[in-house]
């Protein structure tokens, strides 16, 4: 948990990954980021780990329940005067067939060669790099 008194808001962020592909999903919330693309996940409550927000959020978002992996980053992130600190944790998940779009949000499992072809948010971005990376790095150890 951030101690940072400028952070306003934490974020966990899941990147979950399923017959390497990555799940992604179009921001359901209403606003100026509406119609970018995104990794699944939200805010932590308080007293919640980000571990545990990312399980959450995942299955109120996309009914999808995922085992955190790993921590992939931590960044900080102003949007407009809003100071997030965002979680990233790779993810797995044993049952993709439960992927459903609860908030009425686009789903879609991207290989690394789409990845980049999509408008992510942001704070998305060095995330973006190292999943293409680790996808391709799959592949080739599969050569």
């Amino acid at each position: 948990m951030s101690n940072d008194p400028d952070v306003a808001r934490r974020v966990a962020v899941a990147v979950v990954l399923h017959d390497e592909k990555v799940l992604v999903q179009t921001r359901a919330d209403p606003g100026r980021w509406q119609g970018y693309w995104e990794f699944p996940g939200g805010g932590v409550e308080p007293g919640e780990s980000a571990e545990a927000a990312v399980r959450r959020e995942c299955l109120e978002e996309v009914a999808l329940p995922v085992e955190v992996v790993e921590p992939i980053e931590c960044r900080k992130w102003r949007d407009q005067d809003v100071a997030i600190e965002v979680e990233f944790f790779l993810c797995t998940t044993r049952d993709a067939d439960a992927l459903r779009p609860l908030l009425g949000q686009r789903l879609e499992w991207v290989g690394a060669d789409e990845l980049d072809q999509w408008q992510f948010l942001p704070a998305n971005d060095a995330v973006i790099e190292w999943m293409i990376a680790r996808l391709r790095a799959g592949d080739d150890e599969r050569a």
